[in-house]
């Protein structure tokens, strides 16, 4: 751990992160007679144009809310259940992740839209059949918790960038429990680390769902996810506060306890540098 003085410089390291170059690589747009063209087809029966000549660079498919989506065609991550891929919508030329499940069943698939939508991650939505059902997500900047236990071994946090990643884990957590919503799946690779602002956000809603309130299941989710986050402070006093948070699931005795963590840091560092 470094002093809270120290700082890195996360935009850069992000930079060179896998996603973040092809995100800037793909580029390739269309013009507006071929989206006025493609509109027009996709105003019939079909939600979806395959790619099959080369005028056309991608398959596009039809979103829910009329957004026109092109659909690169490298898998980013895939799983038991389902894959990730690029997408870009046409109108507002952003790019947003494209999510598909393998066997999408329509009870299955509007329950993740509805708690995506909670998250204020879902941009739009298409289903045709369990084959074919699309969720378009907003990429959330950073990288998921598994990479930026990496990063950190090269890039040590600061002690104010510890407190202030683990408070906005336990916020994460606290937003969850306020809305009576258990996410079910809090594994490393579904918590992103925005490092610029040590912001934490969760990720992938698919077994997400709602609970009664103070229902004591939901602490199923402190758990989880405490063991995914506990070794990144593992030579911090944050250790100590997620190791029994883990086990008594209290979580504004861990946010108070943090607060004055960092109450003791800024302390001490106007006591260092007056």
């Amino acid at each position: 751990m470094l002093t809270c003085n120290q700082k890195h410089d996360w935009t850069k390291i992000l930079s060179e992160e896998p996603l973040y170059k092809e995100i800037h690589e793909n580029s390739e747009t269309y013009d507006s007679q071929t989206i006025d063209r493609l509109k027009k087809e996709l105003s019939t029966a079909q939600k979806k144009i395959k790619r099959d000549n080369d005028s056309l660079k991608f398959s596009i498919i039809a979103g829910k809310n009329k957004g026109l989506f092109s659909l690169y065609h490298g898998t980013i991550d895939q799983g038991n259940y389902g894959r990730v891929k690029l997408a870009r919508d046409l109108e507002n030329n952003e790019l947003y992740l494209m999510k598909h499940q393998f066997r999408g069943k329509l009870t299955k698939f509007k329950a993740e839209c509805k708690f995506s939508k909670w998250a204020g991650i879902l941009e739009d939505r298409q289903y045709i059949d369990p084959k074919h059902n699309y969720l378009f997500i907003k990429i959330v900047e950073g990288v998921t918790l598994a990479r930026f236990k990496e990063l950190a071994l090269i890039h040590p946090l600061t002690s104010m960038e510890e407190i202030k990643l683990a408070l906005s884990f336990l916020k994460a957590l606290e937003h969850l429990f306020g809305s009576n919503i258990k996410h079910n799946d809090l594994h490393h690779r579904n918590i992103m680390i925005d490092p610029t602002q040590m912001k934490v956000t969760f990720i992938d809603y698919g077994e997400a769902e709602e609970l009664g309130e103070e229902s004591a299941a939901r602490n199923e989710d402190i758990v989880e996810a405490c063991k995914a986050i506990t070794s990144l402070f593992s030579e911090s006093p944050l250790h100590k506060i997620f190791k029994k948070l883990k086990h008594d699931c209290k979580l504004e005795d861990a946010i108070d306890a943090i607060k004055d963590l960092r109450k003791d840091l800024t302390r001490r560092a106007s006591i260092d540098h007056p």
